[in-house]
């Protein structure tokens, strides 16, 4: 029996050293090729930006490479959305080896939507390349670049139906999902590539390293086992990993996810196609342009290395060490900070986040808004960027009317400036019906001047007792952008303000502008809170989790007096130590527009 252990534990030490050895071989192989990060620049096709990529252009581009390329480049009609766009596939070269992509199936997650069409575009241009020979004489590629169009249409994740087509691979209740299924049984592809986006806030593991790109080799049973349909798969993202390490190193994840059999991926793992899964992530500026760049170059380096085999020799161990998505990661910190919230309440010392998140403002154009994602002890987490609020102290931006407006413009708009000068983030402009035109022209040039302040009109009826009396004139002032009323005496506009839900106020009631001396917890609630309350400005106002981000900075200097450091607007600083800069966003505006 002794000898029989000391022979079995001499046996196991042999095998992981042979292991080792074999691994270090494995990893000889450099699967990082730098010019593909200059072709990914030279071949970008389309310059809309990717939250407003919609079917419209992604259709418009595919029948310009096919008009430029109409013997090479093959793309058809395999079937329709539920509200009947139509859904591409897109098919390439000529080879044994069959490799299917799809991307946008939620249709909220459009990079590697147009890092494909960066793809189809520089292999048709390329096509007499040595590099790109091989890949199009060895591989069929089949690509669907934007299964869920209706999704897209929207900028949402489900279908037309509120279906996740990404849980459908069982039921096959929505077309999408029967498409992409009918596309593997008739194919039957040797490889896919299920092209995702993830929250752009998660970490590597337990650092505070921001993903920029997971990865994953789904499983195909409850066991997470491994068959070599799964460990092809594995190889190829190490292949991946290698490619992405000079850009991404220390920003590569494994995607958290565990079997899930009425996922695409996992059942086309369990179907016999080695399927790889990329989640594009977050990145620090420019998210969606670099992950399209790191989208086309792990595609592209996955694509050599499976036309010349060459992804047999990587060694999957690579995969099976890479780090969890874990904890989620802040867009930004203001740490140690004294806080008056502009409730009243005395100030206290905190640290507060900010995220910024994509609102749509029109169907075609979108923002960034800053967010207050969190208020409290943030010393565990992370953030993209932090500053550091040690001796200085936080409140809301500051909201008033200016109650003198000047006559011209021009005027009228240095007043509004000054204002923001001095902590004024929000500014309410009243103007009298036979006005109306003035606050036209006022929208027009804080719109021309990017003004980052949000400016605000307000219509007065104080001086003309019978507009109250006339109903359709008044509900079409109040309806035609003004965000609310000024009475004289009493609220007669009450009804029509009930139906527009704006509010109505007496002028006596309205305070001078003035900019406060000391930091009183009580002054800044007047000057915030309850301005917001009165205007209805119900995210604004408040220093709370889901509030906008309009905040102020102040420090005092050595003899006690207040100053303004840093105005934010929307989570952006606009303004530091009296110096504007160039604004990222641009404030909201409550004013008639230039029709």
């Amino acid at each position: 029996m002794k000898f029989f252990k000391v022979f079995t534990e001499l046996i196991i030490v042999i095998f992981f050293i042979s292991a080792f050895f074999c691994s270090s071989a494995a990893q000889s192989i450099n699967f990082h090729w730098p010019g593909l990060e200059q072709r990914s620049e030279e071949f970008r096709f389309g310059d809309t930006p990717l939250q407003n990529l919609r079917f419209k252009q992604v259709d418009s581009l595919l029948h310009i490479l096919k008009s430029q390329f109409p013997r090479s480049f093959h793309f058809t009609q395999t079937g329709k959305s539920v509200e009947n766009r139509p859904i591409y596939l897109v098919r390439l070269g000529t080879g044994k080896i069959k490799v299917l992509l799809w991307s946008q199936m939620h249709g909220n997650e459009p990079t590697a939507t147009a890092a494909l069409l960066d793809i189809f575009n520089y292999l048709m241009n390329s096509k007499e390349d040595k590099f790109v020979k091989t890949l199009l004489d060895s591989l069929t590629i089949l690509a669907v670049p934007m299964l869920n169009p209706d999704g897209a249409e929207k900028f949402t994740r489900r279908n037309a139906q509120g279906l996740d087509v990404n849980r459908d691979a069982r039921d096959l209740q929505s077309p999408e999902g029967r498409i992409l299924f009918d596309l593997q049984k008739k194919y039957k592809p040797d490889f896919g590539f299920n092209l995702h986006d993830q929250n752009a806030r998660r970490t590597v593991g337990k650092s505070n390293k921001l993903v920029a790109i997971a990865l994953m080799a789904p499983p195909f049973d409850l066991g997470d086992n491994d068959n070599p349909v799964r460990i092809r798969a594995k190889k190829v993202i190490s292949v991946i990993h290698n490619a992405l390490g000079p850009y991404l190193y220390g920003h590569i994840a494994k995607y958290d996810a565990e079997y899930m059999p009425r996922a695409f991926g996992d059942s086309m793992q369990n179907w016999g196609v080695s399927t790889i899964l990329i989640e594009s992530g977050g990145w620090f500026e420019n998210r969606y342009s670099f992950l399209r760049k790191m989208n086309f170059i792990a595609i592209i380096s996955a694509f050599r290395a499976i036309a010349t085999g060459e992804y047999q020799g990587a060694n999957p161990a690579i995969y099976e060490q890479l780090q969890q998505n874990d904890k989620n990661i802040y867009d930004l910190f203001i740490n140690d900070v004294m806080l008056l919230d502009g409730t009243g309440g005395p100030p206290f010392l905190t640290d507060l986040a900010i995220n910024f998140e994509t609102v749509n403002k029109t169907a075609s154009v979108s923002e960034k808004r800053g967010i207050i994602a969190d208020i409290g002890d943030m010393n565990f987490f992370a953030a993209k960027d932090t500053i550091n609020g040690q001796n200085f102290w936080l409140t809301p931006g500051f909201i008033t009317v200016l109650k003198q407006p000047h006559k011209t413009i021009d005027k009228m708009f240095d007043q509004i400036s000054d204002l923001l000068l001095s902590g004024f983030t929000t500014v309410l402009v009243p103007f009298y019906y036979d006005q109306t035109s003035q606050s036209k022209l006022l929208r027009s040039k804080i719109d021309f001047e990017k003004f980052p302040g949000n400016v605000g009109g307000l219509l007065r009826v104080d001086n003309n007792p019978a507009i109250l009396t006339d109903t359709l004139t008044l509900v079409k002032a109040v309806g035609s952008g003004f965000m609310g009323i000024i009475e004289k005496k009493q609220k007669s506009t009450s009804v029509i303000t009930r139906w527009f839900n704006k509010p109505s106020v007496i002028w006596n009631e309205i305070e001078e502008n003035y900019t406060p001396d000391s930091l009183n917890a009580g002054e800044i609630s007047r000057l915030t809170a309850f301005q917001a309350n009165r205007w209805k400005l119900s995210k604004r106002g408040k220093i709370r989790i889901g509030q906008i981000a309009d905040l102020i900075l102040f420090a005092r200097d050595s003899t006690g007096r207040i100053k303004i450091k840093t105005i934010f607007i929307k989570g952006y600083p606009v303004m530091v130590d009296k110096k504007s800069l160039y604004p990222a966003v641009l404030g909201d505006r409550w004013l008639p527009g230039l029709k």
